[in-house]
């Protein structure tokens, strides 16, 4: 569920349609503002999934499928970790669209309990810091893991520190256990398969130098409670959370304990992981830009790989412009070494082969000026079609064709030669 920045849940309602135009700015921590050109009747929302996640502008309930939306700071349109979503129709003929300002930095701690699940750790515990995990325990290696270089120096130059991480990992399992007693007991349960999940973690946007902090809980799969930290009060999620809450909140020192948790300590965390990760961090690695294709009639498909950081845009145009019609964008996917692939298919089936030329995938860097770009060319597509194969079947149709006529050659000398000796 997309949560706004104030941890609440905003319903996302359409509005009437527009009758009157003007401009209107919905103002996001202090100098940062999103703007649109709309009439009256629509909603403007903040929406923020997690402290990682970006924070999206979001309009809904506007008539014309023609609208602009876009971030300000300090009355100056900005472009830097903005990202611009697609005009989507609404139910009512009404539409709807977002824009999303990337936070730069952010550190998360991921846990969850699980029960009735073979095969599986009953208890997994995750640092995440930009979207990367950064160190991995569970119940069954027993110890925190890294596959990153720095992190590895960072737990034997600060061994205290990350001996501290891991008996928070312990205890948090044993906390974990009777948290869900109390989940299972609000919501009339008993056995059976259930996974208690908890999210805590801070952003920091370094443009503004705003820190945000989160920490909430999920169970079987839906948000359960979560910690609003402007009234430094649990809020149910669930009617059946709602005696926990209440609980909860009549322990006023955990409540102020969370709210520094979450703020205070988290940012300090996070910006000792970012001095000693910056080398890694904060780089930039270009992406290797490829079109695959598995069929002749299947879509084109341009994949980027080994790109670093997460933040970044990847699009078809037509003669230089961005298009959306046909076209299927993927999934953002981690590599082994912690840079990242992304995809958008192209649909060909209706593009002639004199027009390939006029369509390019172009790849960039938010907030940067250098584009990296492809142009649909066939002879630049890899295809896994195995023409070794092909020319395999050719060959053995041109010898059944030359052993048939070999067959009849034979079958025609052999008769001519009985007609001769008069048989």
């Amino acid at each position: 569920m997309i949560q706004n920045r104030e941890g609440t849940v905003r319903a996302l309602g359409s509005g009437s349609p527009w009758s009157v135009r003007k401009q209107v700015g919905t103002t996001l921590k202090q100098r940062q503002t999103c703007f649109t050109h709309r009439k009256p009747g629509f909603g403007v929302s903040f929406l923020q999934k997690t402290p990682s996640s970006p924070v999206r502008c979001h309009a809904t309930g506007f008539f014309s499928s023609r609208a602009e939306m876009f971030w300000w700071k300090d009355g100056e349109e900005i472009h830097d970790y903005v990202e611009h979503g697609e005009i989507l129709p609404n139910a009512d003929g009404t539409f709807q669209m977002s824009v999303d300002l990337k936070i730069k930095h952010s550190l998360e701690f991921d846990l969850m309990l699980s029960s009735g699940f073979p095969n599986v750790p009953e208890y997994v515990a995750m640092e995440i810091l930009d979207g990367v995990i950064i160190a991995y325990y569970d119940s069954d290696i027993k110890t925190g893991q890294t596959r990153l270089e720095w992190v590895r120096k960072l737990m034997q130059n600060n061994s205290q520190h990350w001996a501290m991480h891991l008996q928070n990992c312990i205890h948090y399992q044993q906390v974990f256990k009777v948290e869900t007693q109390s989940f299972q007991q609000s919501s009339n349960q008993t056995g059976g398969v259930h996974i208690f999940q908890g999210i805590g973690g801070c952003g920091l946007n370094n443009k503004t130098a705003k820190l945000t902090g989160i920490l909430k809980y999920g169970y079987d799969g839906e948000d359960f409670l979560e910690f609003d930290l402007t009234q430094l009060k649990w809020i149910a999620q669930r009617k059946e959370a709602l005696s926990l809450s209440q609980l909860w909140n009549e322990e006023t020192q955990s409540l102020f304990y969370n709210a520094d948790l979450v703020t205070n300590q988290c940012n300090q965390w996070l910006t000792g992981s970012l001095i000693a990760g910056q080398s890694t961090l904060l780089r930039t690695d270009n992406p290797s830009m490829s079109l695959l294709q598995k069929t002749p009639s299947s879509p084109v498909r341009c994949h980027a790989t080994g790109f670093y950081p997460e933040s970044f845009l990847m699009f078809w145009r037509k003669d230089g412009e961005e298009i959306h019609e046909g076209v299927d964008h993927g999934n953002v996917l981690t590599n082994q070494d912690i840079t990242f692939q992304y995809y958008v298919d192209l649909d060909i089936s209706s593009i002639p082969p004199q027009d390939w030329m006029r369509y390019d995938c172009v790849f960039q860097f938010t907030g940067a000026e250098d584009r990296i770009m492809v142009k649909l060319d066939k002879t630049l597509i890899k295809t896994n079609r195995d023409e070794s194969s092909q020319t395999t079947i050719i060959i053995i149709a041109v010898v059944i064709v030359l052993s048939a006529i070999i067959i009849i050659i034979i079958a025609v000398g052999f008769a001519a030669y009985k007609k001769r000796n008069g048989e």
